[in-house]
């Protein structure tokens, strides 16, 4: 019983050992961060270059020489998917356009960029973050339509994009894809017109 059990431990360290090194030769000694965070990293200063207005210095650390996992307002995933996994500002009072650049943080879980002042339409591109649960974009000047490409987003649980000047219509298939998912809604105070699909009884939650 001995021999087996210093056979299993000895097995186990070694499985230990050879999954790791390889996964610290890979970093490098230079302590690179994964290339998804390097390119989470790049759109995230995409989206700053296009802030006309910062007036609380909201976005004064996103530089080059600070880890991504630093920015204020960014917080990280290096556990599983090594991602941007949050982006919250709160009461920045930023002014721009909401960037599709943020559409290649496709880690994404939760996005909250609220009462501030960007501008522009929301873009379709934001469909590609699949992963995304939490999306509040309320208190700015967004206009235009609620893109359709939303409707892809099936693991949304909360939206809100009140208090813009968002238009159109509110697309049906928004409910039929969301039926499982969305918890809370809420897209008063736009310029929203027509009737309110009857898919929106097929949210249950």
């Amino acid at each position: 019983m001995v021999s087996v059990t210093t056979m299993f431990v000895f097995l186990v360290l070694l499985l230990v050992v050879f999954t790791w090194v390889p996964a610290v030769h890979a970093q490098g000694h230079d302590h690179q961060p994964p290339r998804s965070l390097a390119a989470d990293k790049a759109a995230l200063l995409q989206f700053k270059n296009g802030i006309i207005e910062d007036p609380f210095s909201t976005l004064s650390n996103w530089n080059d020489s600070v880890d991504v996992c630093r920015f204020n307002g960014v917080r990280c995933d290096r556990t599983h998917h090594h991602r941007v996994s949050q982006l919250i500002l709160e009461e920045s009072q930023l002014v721009g356009l909401l960037s599709p650049f943020l559409s290649k943080l496709t880690g994404l879980r939760v996005l909250w960029i609220v009462n501030s002042h960007l501008f522009g339409t929301i873009p379709h591109e934001f469909s590609s973050l699949r992963h995304l649960k939490f999306l509040r974009l309320d208190g700015n000047n967004l206009t235009g339509p609620t893109p359709d490409s939303f409707a892809l987003l099936c693991n949304l649980k909360i939206l809100l994009l009140l208090d813009n000047k968002l238009s159109g219509t509110l697309s049906p298939a928004f409910f039929s894809n969301w039926s499982s998912s969305l918890e809370i809604l809420d897209v008063s105070d736009n310029l929203f017109f027509g009737e309110i699909p009857v898919e929106i009884g097929n949210c249950i939650n």
